[in-house]
């Protein structure tokens, strides 16, 4: 299915490729869809990434490079891509499995967040609209796959349905994702703005500098889509505990972004759509990456649970959007 590749190999392969100087280590950092390593060199700190077989071609790299690039020249804290000596920044490794994107990004300045809180997701928020503003004259002449609304629905009931056990859970889900996806169709004509997406919007992405600065990473699950539905993960706080990191995220990005008022509506219908299309990815990817003993035996129960919460405190006509 695929292969694992060796540090030291993938360090002489960098030191061969970039000019950045004698290779001093490659360490893994990461294995799962993609494989990411640590690599020092005379000229710092790197992450190689060796992309998966079939997840991404050497194209729609190209586009995410360009992306970051392009941020990048915006003045947001980002890390492009290494050129390499041959003057392009994608490279295709002949791994077993078949070609394996690679790029080299610089590594991000900082550290993990220790904790939330507020002012960090004030922070972030402000981050991410100008992201999302930034990006708006963003082109490439690499293609990227659009993020789609329908095609994800379909995708996920397929996944989805035939392992939940009881008929009121299938009934439930079926029917939550068909109203999402209505909702969601009938306000992308009232104002929905379509952009550029980072695609995975979380604490997990980020590091802090010294000075309070954000740095935002991993650009591998970004594309063109609705942009509203690009704050779903940060808006899940609004059941898990803690509200007020939403309401902070989203007084920041309204700074420096723009939700309109039919963002705002859908918003908590993208929510049903993203939580279940990653419900479908650890229920197939991941366990196929992973293995078996990689998630407990009441995830699923836990995710229905989770949704039905959300439907019951937020997808209410009285609900705040």
């Amino acid at each position: 299915m695929r292969s694992l590749l060796s540090p030291a190999a993938l360090g002489a392969e960098a030191e061969r490729t970039y000019n950045i100087g004698d290779i001093e280590d490659c360490t893994l950092l990461r294995s799962l869809t993609n494989d990411v390593y640590e690599v020092s060199a005379a000229g710092g700190r790197y992450v190689l990434k060796v992309y998966g077989h079939g997840w991404r071609s050497a194209e729609e790299v190209g586009w995410e490079v360009d992306l970051i690039a392009h941020l990048s020249r915006k003045g947001l804290a980002v890390e492009p891509a290494v050129v390499r000596a041959d003057g392009s920044y994608v490279g295709t490794l002949a791994a077993p499995e078949g070609d394996r994107p690679v790029a080299l990004f610089g590594f991000a300045e900082g550290a993990k967040p220790s904790a939330p809180s507020s002012p960090l997701y004030y922070e972030f928020g402000r981050f991410v609209g100008r992201m999302h503003t930034a990006s708006a004259d963003y082109s490439s002449t690499h293609p990227r796959v659009a993020f789609d609304v329908a095609g994800s629905v379909e995708d996920s009931l397929q996944a989805v349905l035939p392992l939940l056990s009881e008929r009121e859970d299938r009934e439930f889900v079926a029917s939550l994702l068909n109203r999402a996806h209505e909702r969601v169709a009938e306000l992308a004509s009232a104002g929905l703005s379509w952009g550029v997406c980072h695609g995975d919007v979380t604490l997990d992405n980020l590091n802090v500098t010294g000075d309070g600065r954000i740095v935002l990473y991993d650009f591998d699950s970004a594309g063109p889509g609705w942009q509203a539905g690009d704050l779903y993960g940060v808006a899940t706080w609004r059941i898990h505990g803690e509200p007020k990191y939403w309401d902070a995220f989203l007084s920041g990005y309204q700074e420096t972004g723009e939700l309109t008022p039919a963002g705002l509506e859908a918003l908590p219908w993208f929510v049903p759509i993203h939580e279940l299309d990653n419900v479908r990815w650890h229920l197939t990817d991941w366990l196929r990456l992973r293995g078996s003993h990689s998630l407990d035996n009441g995830y699923l129960t836990a995710q229905i649970a989770a949704l039905r919460r959300w439907q019951a405190e937020v997808l209410t006509p009285n609900a705040a959007p």
